[in-house]
């Protein structure tokens, strides 16, 4: 449901239910779980875009890519990382290609 609300929005998130995902401007996000527990989330940006923590600085490693079907126009190869956000918390991100 996310990916097809989401359509042409710069990231998205592959989580449970009740972690969200707030964008602002100049590539900034945020990723927050209302969970009671930990959560690990997958963000998915455009391929060749980097991420950075903006708390700690850290540049995120990308995700290997899974074998699947070849990248089309309807369906573009999206760069994947991987984070895990503590109960009630959040991240703060930002992206740049």
């Amino acid at each position: 449901m996310r990916s097809y609300l989401m359509g042409d929005f710069p990231v998205r998130i592959e989580a449970p239910a009740k972690v969200s995902l707030f964008a602002y401007d100049k590539g900034a996000f945020i990723v927050e779980s209302f969970r009671d527990q930990p959560v690990d989330v997958t963000i998915l940006l455009p391929a060749g875009s980097a991420l950075t923590d903006l708390v700690t600085g850290n540049r995120l490693t990308e995700l290997p890519s899974a074998k699947g079907p070849q990248e089309t126009a309807a369906a573009p190869r999206l760069s994947a990382y991987g984070v895990k956000v503590q109960p009630h918390s959040y991240q703060v991100f930002t992206t740049k290609k």
